[in-house]
């Protein structure tokens, strides 16, 4: 097979450092757990019901200390395309 054919797949994620060791917030739940046992993280959290107002008493605000948001430095937003031209781009 020439490299024009080759297939790269992910075989294992490490973290870079102690804050990037993924787990879900409180609440959620990883999308694809099967994923997440081999260590990889990019399938994210998933709410396992949606929000419902009627219930919306029994949902409060949490206070985490120590996270470590997303870097986003070299990020930008076009509030001028819908989702799919987003998704393109």
């Amino acid at each position: 097979m020439g490299q024009d054919n080759a297939i790269w797949k992910v075989y294992e994620t490490s973290p870079h450092d102690l804050c990037d060791v993924c787990q879900c917030l409180e609440g959620f739940s990883p999308k694809s757990p099967q994923q997440w046992k081999v260590l990889d993280w990019r399938q994210g959290c998933v709410q396992p019901k949606p929000l419902s107002y009627k219930e919306s008493y029994m949902d409060q605000f949490v206070n985490y200390l120590g996270l470590e948001v997303q870097d986003t430095t070299h990020t930008w937003m076009d509030e001028n395309i819908g989702l799919e031209e987003c998704r393109n781009a």
